[in-house]
């Protein structure tokens, strides 16, 4: 590795290091709460949120698993067919968005304070423009009322 590859990785590392210090939450369990939340007036089954989180049905049934045991959703089987399941977040899952939420506010404002006005800005534009670099595929099913940032 050359030196900018070297500085990029140490960089990266200690970043990633600063940014989940504390007690971090595994971001796609994050993902699935804030998806559920901003969706609470659809009908989100199981397959549909690992077709927006980009995972496997395999890889969510146990990440759901984990999210219900700790109260922060719940299943709700339909009344037509009690095979189908529905996700909804509880009041537990969102009072631990609000509490990330700020621990993620007050983590950017300590980097910010270290940086000058100009800095600021610009680390928030590159942060934006390399925040996806490849749009997703739209899942295959309706996602009435999402904005591009969901």
């Amino acid at each position: 590795m050359d030196s900018l590859d070297m500085r990029l990785f140490h960089a990266n590392a200690r970043y990633l290091h600063t940014l989940t210090r504390g007690g971090a939450w595994p971001q796609p369990q994050i993902h699935a709460l804030i998806y559920l939340e901003r969706h609470q007036e659809l009908s989100v089954t199981p397959t549909q949120l690992s077709q927006v989180l980009r995972v496997r049905p395999s890889t969510i049934t146990p990440m759901l698993q984990r999210l219900e045991d700790q109260g922060l959703l719940r299943r709700i089987h339909s009344k037509e067919d009690r095979r189908q399941v529905f996700l909804a977040i509880t009041p537990e899952g969102k009072d631990l968005l609000k509490k990330n939420w700020e621990r993620l506010v007050a983590f950017y404002r300590s980097l910010f304070a270290r940086l000058t006005p100009e800095e600021g800005l610009l680390f928030l534009e590159l942060l934006e423009k390399i925040a996806d670099p490849i749009p997703p595929e739209p899942p295959n099913f309706p996602m009435e009322g999402c904005a591009p940032t969901c």
